[in-house]
Formats: structure tokens, sequence, C-alpha cells
């Protein structure tokens, strides 16, 4: 795909090569998070749309952060599946 810049086409971009990902596969203290293209891409996000969205629907979640006394924080999660 070529990404346009101020106007200027830029170089093609393969969004989907495994070789932007290997930062994401490492063990979690040096892992990264995904590559800034995956937020803006239509390819990234039309494929999302088709793979998790519609097929069965996901499972929602949600987080709150409660402050408990003396400062410590706990993190609750709650996951429901349809």
């Amino acid at each position: 795909m070529t990404r346009l810049l101020n106007g200027a086409a830029t170089k093609r971009v393969d969004v989907f090569a495994p070789a932007n990902f290997e930062g994401t596969r490492r063990p979690f203290p040096e892992a990264s998070v995904l590559p800034a293209i995956c937020y803006t891409s239509p390819e990234w996000y039309q494929r999302e749309v088709e793979t998790m969205f519609m097929r069965d629907p996901p499972a929602r979640s949600t987080v709150q952060v409660v402050a408990l006394n003396q400062g410590f924080k706990i993190e609750i999660e709650c996951v429901a599946g349809t």
C-alpha cells in the first residue's frame, strides 16, 4: 500500500508483514506495543472488523481501578462472554 505524507508518496508498506511484529512477541519485560501504522491503517481496521467483529461477538471487558487505604490501588476486571 502507498501512503501519502504531505502530498508526497511514501514507500509501500506491508502492514501485515511478520517482521513488523517481532517486538510484540518478546517476553513481557522486553516486548513492545503494536507499530503505529496499526492504529491508522484502513487495511488493519478492515481486517480487525472482518476477523474479530463480524464473526462471533467478542467477550466484553471492563476495568475499574479503586483507591484503597494508605494509597494502595486495586484493579478489578470483569469479562462477560456471549
